[in-house]
Parts: structure tokens; C-alpha cells; sequence
């Protein structure tokens, strides 16, 4: 199959209509959020009035403020903190860039969960997911924020204004742990705030906003599935709150369960099975064909079911049928670790392992408790989740078994052969499917418990102060995992003195062999399922990996006005933090000497990092109701932060904001971030895996041993982030509201783990520091290791431009049409290094283990029409075409040849667009009780995902590989 008729079947009848609604949806819909207002952390909304005004769905309620001064200045004496700043202010007016998605947003979508809301947002790279785990065993279920494209370790995750536990190795969040029913909204500062609100606010913050004054009942019930019979999911949610001591307490609880089946093995779907994979052509520089060559009907050259010689001479190409019979192989073509046609049809390792959505089960449970005595307003919070999920690994993959002549498995016509040739052995290829999948249990529980005091001081000033402790355990146990020991001395059998065949090792004259070897039960490898039970137990084993996160948080935070010269007051905000923060984990034995074929486990002890910061926050008025100076006011902040790791560093940020005129808002800011390496990055032992790398040196794909780890030796990253921007809001057109926002990014000493893909590129490129974590076998030269631990690499940088626009018309009848639209333009994703530079701006396929890119641009809108009970919501998401790897050149580049060790038969992804509709039906009124009944269609159209062969035959990061769902259920409120 030609690749180009890929998902023809969908795309052939829906070209011209999907083209005609992306025009329609880029040219006219607005934002998926709005530029808003948030409460201080446990204080009620108050939305200004330019949000509401525009038809935002901040609070979530579907009510409206009148538009006007008066409407604002009500807003703005509601203590309202925006995101990005510690000061009270009106968030529209803010110089960062903030964007809100309130809770319409998910009830507009039927979601389950916050991450799958955010994950759409083109600002958001949804790099983690359950479509995204491949064969690596993990926390494949977990959903990460990934801000800017920039790793999710550089946006910080805030609930209420608090930081949130990691609930990840690497310091990231599940948002799975966040009930969505108490969600109001989600505000996303989208540049540096370090200086605010401290570390890891490189790319931006996300926060959490829970609705802690709800009364009354909610609950939620929904069930989906797709057209396809699989992707179930069902989600229970219940909240309630309710005054107490007349209205100067208030108490809130709530919870949701949400459990989804995910999509089976990629054989059961028919665009997978069509085996698209990316082939290597080692003879690229004579044959004419590039050196690597995206191809169907892929199956692997150097592995079988049933076991291959793959040793050079007379027996290589024999195969062995289930039952251990030899048998011809047929070579298909470009042969190295893959080929294309020949034997194997339907048996791809790299397909058969895995599945295409990994199932997840979680619950979510949130309580917060408040009660105001005087000036002061106590409060407490405490939340607990669970998520587990159940992510298979892969099979055995081998290559080069050894096998010695006198191995009495080996078939008796292969043996005679092997004597009359005088061959001591042979080396077979071997998938173990027969053996199964390693079989990952991967279990996550968070508590978080916090308490504290805010505190109105009389004149305009309010302090807070609290105490956060927070707890993440984790625990991974993978079962069905090779252990590589047992299997190489099961594998080496031989007929002992009493004619039965034993393992090799038990009859070594050394005490040691013999002693390492008791209980070993021989393995027969020829064919399919040709070995007894007691050599599968013996070889196979399960590793345990326990992990424990803690973190202790202290802070206080004062705010108040100084003076006003006569354009306003000027605003102060000073506090401290002590944060303490570390890692913990055990081991099984047998993990601890990466002697399992996968996912070792890591023991490390606790290992602290303690934080201590201060900072001070100004807004300057400068001018104020002047012609051409409506506003002018300037922002600007500093903080001081010590760590015990890395010293002492310093964040600030300078900010303003100039109104010339009614309706329009210019905006900039200037800022040092800085994100210190956590504990994981630092102290995580390395761990054992395998996957392929494509190996440039030698014209070779390998399988080989990856090792993953921390280094203790990394320093801090240092970001220089600018934004500008303008708001227009026209008198003419009050309910129309447009942003559009410029960013420059730019991080030294970066943080990553490279990937061991480009640490081989980047080693071929000249750069002596990545050669230096390859080992190689001195005969062969082939690579046989990567080290692939966190490195400061030279430089990330991004630019791009956000745009919102945001418009609701409201008709004579009481309907309401409202068009939202929020886009991003990526100019650039740039790392840099001793080798060069590499843009993965647009690039939106993945080979495995490459980097990750981001589209050249998203567009997210929403079309909505609301009258009486009824609701219908369209939304639209747009990916144009991209790269399949930046690194790489096709055809369609202007220096593309043949002959370079980075040629590509066909370097693009198609673009993609998907429609969901959403259908609303309210039984009773918005001041009793009622029941609003909904349902949902995903992907429309049934649109297939474009071709990008890596882990997955699409890149599921940003392509849906379900098609068609349905979603429906009911929520009801009193």
C-alpha cells in the first residue's frame, strides 16, 4: 500500500467539508477560555466584569454580570489574586498572559478528567496519556500538564494557589488526582512566573481553582465507548456543600471514580495492522534509496515466533515452524533489523507487544473546611487519589541466542549439519511471544493535607499563612519479566551424565556456576510454546519498584496599598516559603542488578532537597484617565531562592501594562525563571531497559540495553522569558474580545534526558560528550548500551504567538450563539548544542525514542447555541501538516540526496482535523433542582489518524487513534 491512500477511506469523503469548517473555524470562533480573574486561594470567585462581558465561562454558571465601571469596580473589591501575581487586581489587566478554561468547558465536552480538557488547549503538549505508554512499562496512564512543548517538569501545578505533591518520579503531576466535579476553573499563566510563585514556572503555571463555596448537591454520571465496541469508560462523581454557625463556616466534600477499558493489542485494528514502520536501508549510498524508508507489510529480519538463524554461513535463513521443524525464511526487502514483505506477515514484535490505550481506574476524594472568626478565616484542605493502571510491556525480543552444537533441542537435521560443517554454534533470533508480555501494575496514591489562616489587617492590607504536607507512594510491579540470568544458563542445555537434559552451568566444575545455577530447568527455544512450566518459572520473575515523594511546605504571604500619588494606589506583596522535598524508593533484589529484561526497579535512599525563598511584588500606578493614557501601571517582582543542592539563585520579572484608550490593553513583561533539578532528576539510581536505535556510525538498526538514571552533578536551568501583547475589547462590539500574545523562551542549562536516539545522531554529528554515553562492542562496533541519564544540555529555546478570540451574540428569544477560538503559532523549539541546532517546530511525528516537536500551529474552537433547555455545542481541533522528524530530510527538502546517512523517503505528516458534538437537554430551573441530560459524539467524522510510524503506527501525542465514540449521562443539582 502506497502510504499516501493511508485513512483514505475517511478522509476521501470528508476533504472538502473538513477544509470548509477549518476555514470557518479559524477565520470566525473564539477562545476555549478567557482572560480572568481568580480568588485568592479558598476565597470565593469574583469574575471582572471584561470577563463576563465578553460571555466567559470563568465561574462555570452560565450567569452574566452587567457589563460597565460599576460591574468592575465590584469585581475588583472582591480581594480578587490573578494568576501569575500575588497582588489583588483585575486579571484582564494583568501583563502576563492569562487564560482561563472554566468548568463549561469540560460539561461542553462530556470529559472524565481535567488532563483530557487541557490536553486539546494548542497552548498544552499532551505528551503523557493513556494512548502514549507504547510498550514501556509505567505511569502510562498518568496525564501531565506539558506547557509550550517544554517537558512537564517546567510547568508548575498549583491547586487553589498551593503547590500540588508530584505524583511522578520526574516531579510532574497526574492530573487524574484532581476530581473534576469541584473544579470551577483552571487558570494558566503562559510564561516565566518564578519570580511569583518560585521553581518550576518556567514554561508557565497551571492552577487548579476548586470550588470551595458550593452549596447544595452535584453529581455526575456518564458512560462512553467507542463505534468500535472498546474504549469503555465510565465516570461516578458526587459533591455537596453546605453553611454552618450562620454562614461563618462552610465545608465542602467531594469525589468521582472514574474506570476506562482502553483499546487492545495493535493486530485488532486494522490501520496498525497494516505494519507501518520505519526501515533502514544500509546500502543507501549505491542503491539509490534513502537510508531510512517509511514502509508497510514491515516485519522483523533478524526474529521469528518460532526462533531464526541469524548466524552468516550455509544455516542462516532457517526458521523453525511451531513445532520446531526447520523451515525456509524469506528475505523481504531492505533486511536488517526489519524488512519489508517476506516471512512474518502479522507477527511484527514492535506491533504485537503493547496496546494502543492502556486501561486506567482512579478516584479522587477532596474535603475543605473553613470557619471565619473576626478578621481571620481558618481553613483546612485534604485530598487523597488513587490511580492505577495496568500498561503491558513487551515480549522477548532477541537476536543473537547462542547455541552450542551439542544443545539437544536443536532439531536433529540442523545438528547433523551443524557436526558435518564442523559449526560449534549457531545464533537464533527470537521473539517471545509464547512467553508473553512483561505485565506492568502500576499503583499511585497521593495525599495532600493542608491548613492555614487568611487574615484581613484592616486599610487594604491581608496576610495568609499555611502549612502543606503531601504524599505520593508508587508502586510498579511488573510481572512475567525476564530474569537474564536464569534465562542465558535455561537457554545453554545439554544431556547430562544420565542421558536427561539439564542447564550447562549445573555440571560446571565450578562450586560458584553450580551454586548460581541450582534449580535451573532448561528452556527449549525451537518453535512455539516447546518448554515446560518449570523452565518458564525459572526464567521469569517480577520486579518491584517502591517509591515514596514528600513534601513539607511553610508559607506566608502579606499584601497590601503604600501610597497613591494620584494615578492609584501602589500595591505591595512580599512573603516567604520553606519548602523540603525528597525521594525515596526500594527494590527487589534482582532489580538491583539489572538483571531483569525490563523496567528494573531502583533502590535509592531518601534523599532531601530543602528550599528557603523570599520575594517582594509591586504594582506602580503611572498614569491613569489621561488622553491616551487611560492606564498605565507597571509591575515588578523579585525573589531570592536557596536550595541545598544548588545554591542560591535569583528570579524577577518586570511587567507593564498601557491602556491608550477604551477597548484596547498593551501588555509586556520581562523575567529570569529558574527550575533547580528535583530529587528524581538527581539522585534516581540507573535502571536497566531495551529498545532500537537506529545507529548512523554503522548503517545499522540495534536493539540495545538503555540505562536511565540521575545525575547529581546537574545545576540549575535559567530561563529569560519575554511577552507582549495586546487586548482589544471595542465599544462597539462589547461581547468581542481579542488577545493575541508574543513569547521568546530561552533556557540555559536545560534539564532533559536526551533520548537515546539522539545521543546515537548527535555522537554521528561530532559531539564527543554524547559518544562518551555510548558503549560499543569492540569487534562488531555495533552499540550495545546508551546511557541516557539527565544532562544540562546548552540551550531550549521557543517563540510563538497565542491567540484568543472570544464573541457572544445573545437574540431577542433569550438563545445565545457563542464562537470561542484559541490558537497557537510555534516559530520555533530549538535545543541547542556542541553539534548545532535542531528546530522541531512542526514537527509532529516521533521516531522511537526521538525527541518530541510541536505543530507549526493549533487552532481549538467552539461553536455553541443555548436556548431554554436545549444546548448544543461543536467543537473543532486543527493540526496542519508537519515533519515526521526535524532531524531528518525527504524529498520535499531542496537538499534532500539519497545519499545521506539522514535521507528519508517521505519526512511529512498529513494534517488532521476532528469535530466532537456535544447535545444538552435541562429538566428544571436554574434555582431548584434539576437534571441536565447530554450526550456526546468524539471524532465526527470517524477521521483516521495521519501516518507517523514510532512507538505506535500514528504519533498519539497529537492524534486520536480511537475514531468515533459516544458519551452520555446525566448530572444533576439541588
Amino acid at each position: 500500500m502506497n502510504r499516501r491512500t493511508f485513512g483514505a477511506r475517511s478522509r476521501s469523503r470528508l476533504q472538502l467539508a473538513a477544509h470548509v469548517c477549518a476555514f470557518a473555524l479559524i477565520a470566525t470562533p473564539a477562545a476555549a477560555g478567557a482572560q480572568a480573574t481568580s480568588s485568592a486561594p479558598g476565597q470565593p470567585v469574583a469574575p471582572s466584569s471584561e470577563a463576563e462581558d465578553a460571555g466567559s465561562d470563568v465561574t462555570g454558571a452560565g450567569t452574566q454580570t452587567p457589563a460597565g465601571s460599576d460591574a468592575e469596580a465590584a469585581a475588583a473589591s472582591e480581594n480578587i489574586v490573578v494568576t501569575g501575581s500575588r497582588i489583588a487586581r483585575s486579571g484582564f489587566s494583568a501583563p502576563t498572559p492569562v487564560t482561563v478554561v472554566g468548568a463549561s468547558r469540560f460539561e461542553e465536552l462530556a470529559a472524565t478528567n481535567a488532563g483530557e480538557v487541557l490536553a486539546q488547549l494548542p497552548s498544552f503538549r499532551p505528551t503523557t496519556s493513556p494512548t502514549t505508554q507504547g510498550v514501556s512499562i509505567g505511569t502510562g496512564g498518568a496525564r501531565t500538564v506539558d506547557l509550550r512543548g517544554l517537558g512537564a517538569p517546567r510547568s508548575l501545578v498549583l491547586v487553589d494557589g498551593r503547590r500540588f505533591i508530584a505524583s511522578t518520579a520526574n516531579g510532574s503531576v497526574d492530573t487524574n488526582l484532581i476530581p473534576s466535579i469541584l473544579i470551577d476553573r483552571v487558570e494558566l499563566v503562559t510564561g516565566g512566573a518564578s519570580a511569583a510563585y518560585g521553581s518550576d514556572a518556567v514554561a508557565g503555571v497551571v492552577n487548579f481553582i476548586l470550588n470551595n463555596r458550593l452549596q447544595g448537591v452535584r453529581a455526575n454520571v456518564q458512560a462512553g465507548i467507542s463505534e468500535r465496541g472498546d474504549d469503555g469508560e465510565r465516570l461516578f462523581a458526587l459533591a455537596a456543600g453546605t453553611s454552618f454557625a450562620g454562614g461563618r463556616g462552610h465545608v465542602v466534600v467531594g469525589g468521582e471514580y472514574n474506570d476506562s477499558d482502553g483499546i487492545g493489542g495493535c493486530y485488532g485494528y486494522s490501520l496498525c495492522a497494516q505494519e507501518w514502520q520505519v526501515l533502514t536501508n544500509s546500502g543507501f549510498a549505491t542503491n539509490g534509496q534513502p537510508a531510512r524508508i517509511i514502509a508497510n507489510d514491515v516485519h522483523t529480519a533478524t526474529q521469528t515466533y518460532g526462533g531464526l538463524i541469524n548466524s552468516p554461513g550455509p544455516l542462516r535463513g532457517i526458521q523453525f515452524a511451531p513445532d520446531g521443524t526447520p523451515i525456509p525464511f524469506v528475505y523481504g526487502q531492505f533486511a536488517g533489523l526489519f524488512m519489508q514483505g517476506g516471512s512474518g506477515h502479522g507477527q511484527n514484535a514492535f506491533r504485537s507487544g503493547g496496546v494502543i490505550e492502556v486501561p486506567v481506574e482512579r478516584y479522587a476524594l477532596y474535603g475543605h473546611a473553613e470557619y471565619e472568626a473576626g478578621p481571620a478565616t481558618f481553613f483546612t484542605d485534604l485530598s487523597f487519589g488513587r490511580v492505577k493502571v495496568v500498561t503491558p510491556g513487551s515480549q522477548t525480543r532477541d537476536t543473537n541466542l547462542v547455541m552450542r552444537v551439542d544443545n539437544p533441542y536443536i532439531p536433529q537435521s540442523i545438528r547433523d549439519q551443524m557436526v558435518a560443517l564442523a559449526i560449534p554454534s549457531i545464533t537464533i533470533g527470537r521473539v517471545g511471544q509464547d512467553l508473553g508480555l512483561a505485565m506492568g501494575l502500576n499503583t499511585t496514591e497521593t495525599f495532600r493535607g493542608a491548613a492555614g489562616v487568611d487574615v484581613e489587617l484592616g486599610n487594604d492590607w491581608s496576610a495568609d499563612a499555611y502549612y502543606q504536607y503531601g504524599r505520593t507512594d508508587a508502586k510498579q510491579v511488573v510481572s512475567n519479566n525476564r530474569i537474564t540470568a536464569n534465562f542465558n544458563r535455561a537457554i545453554d542445555a545439554v544431556r547430562g551424565p544420565d542421558g536427561n537434559i539439564v542447564c550447562r552451568a549445573t555440571l560446571s566444575p565450578d562450586p560458584a556456576v553450580r551454586a548460581a545455577a541450582a534449580g535451573c530447568v532448561p528452556l527449549n527455544l525451537f518453535g512455539q510454546y516447546q518448554w515446560s512450566q518449570g523452565a518458564k518459572d525459572y526464567t521469569f520473575g517480577t520486579s518491584i519498584q517502591d517509591t515514596t515523594l514528600e513534601q513539607h511546605v511553610v508559607a506566608a504571604n502579606v499584601q497590601g496599598n503604600l501610597v497613591d500619588f494620584g494615578s492609584g494606589p501602589v500595591s505591595v506583596a512580599f512573603g516567604g516559603e520553606y519548602r523540603r522535598e525528597q525521594i525515596s524508593g526500594t527494590a527487589d533484589p534482582i532489580s538491583l542488578q539489572n538483571g531483569f529484561f525490563v523496567s528494573n526497579a531502583s533502590a535509592f535512599d531518601p534523599s532531601p532537597v530543602e528550599v528557603v525563598e523570599g520575594y517582594a511584588e509591586t504594582i506602580v500606578p503611572l498614569l491613569r484617565d489621561l488622553p491616551m493614557a487611560r492606564r498605565l501601571e507597571l509591575n515588578a517582582a523579585a525573589r531570592v531562592t536557596n536550595y541545598s543542592t544548588s545554591g542560591t539563585v535569583w528570579t524577577w520579572k518586570v511587567g507593564g501594562v498601557y491602556e491608550p484608550v477604551a477597548g484596547l490593553r498593551l501588555r509586556a513583561t520581562r523575567s529570569r525563571d529558574i527550575r533547580a533539578p528535583n530529587p528524581s532528576e538527581l539522585f534516581s539510581p540507573l535502571a536497566g531497559l531495551q529498545t532500537s536505535v537506529f545507529d548512523v556510525v554503522t548503517n545499522t538498526q540495534v536493539l540495545t540495553r538503555i540505562f536511565r538514571g540521575g545525575n547529581p552533578d546537574l545545576d540549575p536551568e535559567i530561563a529569560d522569558t519575554f511577552t507582549v501583547g495586546a487586548v482589544l475589547q471595542p465599544s462597539f462590539l462589547p461581547r468581542l474580545r481579542l488577545s493575541v500574545d508574543y513569547y521568546d523562551i530561552k533556557i540555559e542549562d536545560a534539564i532533559d534526558l536526551v533520548g537515546a536516539q539522539t545521543i546515537a545522531d548527535r555522537c554521528a554529528a561530532g559531539g564527543q560528550e554524547y559518544c562518551a554515553l555510548i558503549a560499543r562492542d569492540p569487534v562488531t562496533n555495533l552499540i550495545v548500551s546508551v546511557t541516557d541519564q539527565f544532562l544540562n544540555v546548552n540551550q531550549v529555546k521557543t517563540r510563538g504567538i497565542d491567540i484568543e478570540l472570544d464573541y457572544v451574540h445573545r437574540f431577542d428569544s433569550g438563545g445565545t450563539l457563542a464562537f470561542r477560538t484559541l490558537a497557537n503559532r510555534t516559530f520555533d523549539l530549538i535545543q541547542v548544542d556542541s553539534t548545532g541546532a535542531i528546530d522541531r517546530a512542526g514537527q509532529t511525528g516521533r521516531q522511537v525514542s526521538g525527541p518530541i516537536g510541536v505543530p507549526k500551529y493549533t487552532i481549538d474552537s467552539t461553536l455553541s447555541y443555548d436556548q431554554g433547555p436545549y444546548g448544543v455545542t461543536l467543537q473543532g481541533r486543527y493540526i496542519p501538516s508537519g515533519s515526521y522528524d526535524a532531524s531528518l530530510i525527504g524529498p520535499d527538502d531542496p537538499d534532500y540526496s539519497p545519499t545521506l546517512p539522514n535521507s528519508i523517503n517521505d519526512n511529512t505528516v498529513d494534517d488532521f482535523l476532528t469535530f466532537n458534538l456535544t447535545a444538552r437537554f435541562t429538566v428544571g430551573s436554574e434555582d431548584s433542582r434539576k437534571i441536565q441530560f447530554f450526550m456526546a459524539v468524539t471524532n465526527l467524522f470517524d477521521v483516521d489518524p495521519p501516518l507517523a510510524p514510532g512507538n505506535a503506527y500514528t504519533n498519539p501525542i497529537f492524534f486520536d487513534q480511537t475514531g468515533r465514540g459516544y458519551r452520555a449521562g446525566a448530572r444533576l443539582t439541588f
